[in-house]
């Protein structure tokens, strides 16, 4: 018997799934070739996965040095579904404010996101990071029929 991987996401609901979970996890290189693997909020738009980080922490040091990165974006189940992006980061300065916004805007009310993210603007530096996909893979547990039959899981319970 063999069983490698579910079916992937449409793209639509590549799109929809991006546009809908708000946390990711980053992954870039340390300088000693290991992994550095961080939980980030995101938005996705214009297809760029966005974050902010502060200036000075191990995420930023490391695409500074190596701008390829790893990003999982997933769901908890049973069943998961998930979304792979490998890509390129850039660090930028420029409208931080803004960026920042959005990310709270999608977990918490405007006045609550404003007052976060001056809270966090007073504490440290922060930049945004900037992905753009190289490759996107996906997977989708909902779909998989061998999956649903093995563990007894039904997409209506």
């Amino acid at each position: 018997m063999s069983y490698t991987q579910s079916p992937p996401l449409a793209p639509d609901e590549v799109l929809e799934f991006l546009n809908h979970v708000s946390v990711a996890r980053v992954c870039s290189h340390n300088k000693d070739g290991t992994i550095h693997a961080a939980p980030v909020w995101f938005y996705y738009e214009a297809g760029k996965l966005i974050f902010g980080t502060p200036d000075e922490s191990v995420k930023a040091r490391n695409i500074r040095r190596d701008n390829r990165v790893t990003v999982l974006v997933d769901s908890e189940g049973p069943p998961t579904r998930g979304v792979i992006i490998y890509g390129e980061a850039e660090i930028s300065e420029e409208n931080m404010d803004e960026i920042a916004l959005k990310i709270f805007n999608r977990r918490m009310d405007s006045g609550r996101a404003h007052d976060y993210r001056e809270g966090l603007f007073k504490l440290t530096k922060w930049v945004a990071v900037i992905i753009t996909p190289k490759k996107i893979a996906s997977y989708d547990y909902v779909k998989d029929t061998r999956y649903r039959q093995a563990t007894r899981f039904m997409s209506n319970d």
